[in-house]
């Protein structure tokens, strides 16, 4: 792969990912205007994760529900967390 990650903004794409077993690297957080802080969130690219986001583009992938909402919620946590350190 010519790109050494993954990266989305899309944060159930990011949840199903995990859920299906791949590690977030590092969550990149910018300031977008009025949208406030959103998070880039960086993959290992891989074949592995680009099968993922084509089959959840297209609506194939399923994913088990109490995984993907605990990823889910993580990764909010995360993007939340960020909002609230001092000097942000």
């Amino acid at each position: 792969m010519s790109n050494e990650f993954f990266t989305t903004r899309d944060i159930t794409l990011a949840a199903t990912i995990m859920s299906e077993g791949i590690e977030v690297q590092y969550i990149d957080f910018q300031i977008e205007g009025s949208r406030g802080t959103v998070g880039y969130f960086n993959f290992e690219n891989s074949v592995e994760v680009n099968v993922i986001n084509k089959d959840y583009m297209n609506g194939k992938i399923k994913v088990e529900p109490k995984t993907f909402i605990t990823n889910l919620r993580y990764l909010k946590s995360e993007v939340n967390g960020y909002n609230k350190k001092p000097g942000k």
